[in-house]
């Protein structure tokens, strides 16, 4: 059904993309042999951000605050990477819905 197929491009976004996201920044973490666990307070604060709040309210970061300085130093740290559009598609997406948010 269509509400069916709605729900299922819900989780993809919502769970898949999340999962994906989270193994890219396991990866980044492992090539300088950085723990990853360094990070599992920040995920677990965020994760409970977003259940307790919404998505919307708890979106934090260098696209949603217009940071392009910290923005174009992460892209030069990606250049080596295969990772470098997801970055740059999912920071344009964050900043186009900020701005749409204020509008």
């Amino acid at each position: 059904s269509k509400d069916r197929a709605i729900l299922q491009l819900a989780a993809v976004f919502s769970c898949n993309f999340i999962t994906h996201n989270l193994h890219i920044g396991e990866n980044i973490l492992t090539e300088k042999n950085i723990e990853k666990d360094i990070i599992t307070p920040l995920i677990k604060q965020t994760i409970s951000n977003v259940l307790n709040f919404s998505a919307s309210k708890s979106q934090t970061g260098p696209a949603y605050r217009g940071d392009k300085e910290i923005i174009e130093k992460h892209l030069s740290l990606l250049n080596k990477t295969g990772f470098k559009n997801v970055y740059k598609t999912t920071s344009d997406s964050i900043s186009k819905l900020k701005n749409k948010k204020n509008d």
